[in-house]
């Protein structure tokens, strides 16, 4: 069978032209299946091999928008900084094609995910303004390459769409409208520059899985008095990637946060001892329903800094800790620290603490109901739910 390459979202980078080549019955069936063209690459920086002739996006674009008939779309766009004046153009046709005549073909987007090389693309974003019923998955990420601050207005585009999952780069210029940010329910913030983009943030009242990346201005200070007051009432998984955040959780409210997650991420900086030390103190103030923690790549602070953060998980019942130079099985063995945690996992090796056992046994059913709520979610946030207890 033919294996088709997907970019990290998913979407098909290579499409079933090859299947056209094979023989007529190969070409009928592919022909006859619209789901295998319901895929739309518009990217500039893909570069034919040498020798290989192929035809204009343009006319690419339309075959599969033909082809795919009315099954669902999912939409890549991505236009090279460098890119010519004849190739913008030709990117120009390619958007007025994909939304359609009276935004036709835009009503089947089922997701879309756009890469910021080009500031055009941005102007193009902002354009959209037809109906997108189905559309429930969207990714704008900013390239290295991309200098500018991230300006995207969705107080119009995509009204009407009810958005479940939204992957951005934050920044304080970013507009949303009320029925937008109602309709997402797991947000990813890829970047941020500054606390004031928290602000946007407390209008996300729906989430339920949100996900804190990159954050570009660590030496931002502002008055304690106007940090942003984030409120998130049903927000039940926190994924931090680096302890720059911990001013905006310092002034947060997530009184339903069940699983929290710490990961050093390869692609931010590494995780400062002093800024996660701050960390670790703002989050004392959300652990008092926590359920679940995973800890992921952390070399500080050292296990003693930890102890206060521990101390604070009293309905801890899962834990596992994977690739991560502090010693949590020294500090997780004193029975004091998480009375119902009677194991978890630390890289593949799973211990014990039998003095919590009986603890846990008088609230295991309460915990199995929550942690069995929180499987769906995590697929949904690409996580593997087989470590639960």
């Amino acid at each position: 069978m033919l294996a088709i390459s997907r970019k990290p979202s998913g979407i098909a980078t290579s499409g079933p032209e090859p299947f056209l080549l094979v023989c007529r019955r190969f070409f009928k069936a592919a022909m006859h299946f619209p789901s295998l063209w319901s895929s739309l690459v518009i990217d500039h920086d893909q570069k034919p091999q040498r020798g290989e002739k192929r035809p204009t996006l343009l006319a690419k674009t339309l075959a599969y928008l033909e082809r795919s008939r009315c099954y669902p779309l999912s939409v890549y766009l991505g236009l090279a900084a460098d890119a010519t004046m004849d190739t913008m153009d030709d990117f120009y046709d390619c958007g007025i094609a994909i939304i359609g005549d009276r935004g036709r073909h835009m009503a089947r987007w089922r997701s879309l995910e756009m890469y910021l090389d080009n500031t055009w693309v941005e102007h193009v974003l902002n354009d959209f303004g037809w109906p997108t019923p189905i559309l429930s998955n969207i990714t704008i990420i900013k390239l290295p390459s991309f200098s500018q601050e991230l300006r995207i207005d969705l107080t119009f585009a995509f009204a009407d769409a009810k958005i479940e999952t939204l992957d951005i780069s934050l920044s304080s210029d970013c507009q949303f409208s009320e029925s937008f940010s109602f309709s997402i329910r797991v947000l990813t913030i890829l970047e941020s520059h500054d606390h004031w983009s928290m602000f946007a943030l407390s209008r996300f009242s729906n989430l339920q899985g949100l996900t804190l990346g990159r954050f570009i201005d660590a030496e931002f200070k502002v008055n304690p008095r106007e940090w942003p007051q984030v409120v998130l009432p049903r927000l039940i998984i926190l994924d931090i990637r680096t302890p720059g955040w911990n001013g905006v959780l310092s002034h947060a409210q997530l009184p339903s946060l069940r699983l929290l997650i710490l990961a050093s991420d390869p692609n931010v900086p590494q995780w400062d001892e002093n800024m996660t030390i701050t960390l670790l103190c703002d989050l004392t103030r959300h652990t008092e329903h926590i359920r679940a923690l995973f800890l992921t790549g952390l070399e500080s602070p050292e296990a003693e800094e930890w102890q206060c953060f521990f101390s604070s998980l009293h309905n801890l019942s899962f834990c596992r800790i994977e690739e991560c130079e502090v010693d949590f099985a020294s500090l997780l063995a004193r029975h004091w620290l998480c009375p119902i945690l009677y194991r978890f996992e630390v890289d593949d090796e799973i211990w014990e603490r039998p003095l919590a056992a009986e603890a846990w046994a008088s609230n295991r059913d309460t915990c199995l109901k929550e942690m069995d709520g929180l499987r769906p979610l995590m697929r949904d946030l690409g996580f593997l739910v087989s470590c639960f207890i």
